[in-house]
């Protein structure tokens, strides 16, 4: 006992050190998905769908910022502006910043409605995109890495029988780049220095 008594103490005389979070990509949580990834969606004609909403869930580090969705329409199709999709469908509600400590939280108000778009009957791929920020002019994530996409199929059902199969789907040639602000400025260049 008396020994305890004679122990010095611990004194702290530096500051504490805090760490500010390090913020890390969104990523869309499997099992907060709906629809179904794994089904097949029939939309429009006499058939399908007329519209359906989309429910997932995120979990990412956000140091403050918000994180932003899309849905791009046959994401891997190049469109006449270059861009790597058919269509977007940007300026969904954005989720506030969180942290990883809070687990998933929905993501809610993203509705994919038949005729906003105009599409053939046939097979389709509807790709939900989540980062931190987008490109304006690509229409893409800003940096690829702090991104989280999920891919649905769909098929654009006219009148008559419209069959859940993946048939005559668009095929993906080109995605996102990895850092579309170096593409940008590739363009720029090559715009002053070519003829």
């Amino acid at each position: 006992m008396s020994l305890a008594l004679l122990a010095p103490g611990c004194l702290v005389t530096a500051e504490p050190v805090t760490y500010e979070p390090q913020q890390t990509p969104p990523i869309l949580v499997a099992s907060g998905l709906d629809p179904d990834p794994r089904s097949i969606l029939l939309v429009g004609g006499d058939l399908g769908l007329p519209e359906f909403p989309i429910a997932a869930s995120v979990a990412s580090e956000d140091a403050g910022e918000s994180v932003k969705a899309a849905l791009y329409i046959d994401y891997g199709l190049q469109n006449p502006l270059e861009q790597p999709f058919r269509n977007i469908l940007p300026n969904w509600p954005e989720l506030p910043a969180a942290t990883l400590a809070d687990g998933p939280r929905p993501l809610v108000g993203v509705l994919y409605k038949v005729g906003v778009v105009a599409l053939q009957p046939g097979c389709h791929r509807l790709t939900l995109v989540v980062s931190h920020e987008f490109d304006t002019r690509t229409g893409c994530p800003k940096d690829l890495r702090d991104s989280s996409q999920i891919t649905w199929h769909f098929r654009q059902c006219d009148v008559g029988d419209c069959p859940p199969v993946l048939e005559n789907c668009p095929t993906a040639e080109v995605s996102c780049p990895l850092d579309p602000t170096a593409v940008t400025s590739e363009l720029n260049d090559a715009g002053t220095t070519g003829g």
